[in-house]
């Protein structure tokens, strides 16, 4: 079984950015948990969203990847 079975991953919701040390693109599906706690209003959602993908992909974003826009429901919004 592929882990975007396991998810229901789709295009939908997505983090996109830049590795800081590579400059190589990053691009990350997100599950339903992973999108709520992305719009969440606290370092804790943030915190706990990025423990799930580290787990999830393992990569880490905390310190390595720059978020340019976070894909919400098929529309790209700006990250900061």
């Amino acid at each position: 079984m592929m882990t975007s079975d396991i998810y229901s991953l789709t295009d939908d919701n997505a983090l996109h950015g830049i590795h800081l040390a590579t400059s190589y693109p990053f691009y990350c599906r997100l599950t339903r948990q992973e999108t709520v706690l992305a719009q969440g209003k606290t370092n804790e959602d943030w915190n706990a969203m990025c423990t799930l993908i580290a787990s999830r992909t393992g990569h880490i974003i905390q310190g390595q990847i720059q978020i340019d826009t976070l894909t919400i429901n098929g529309v790209d919004r700006p990250f900061h």
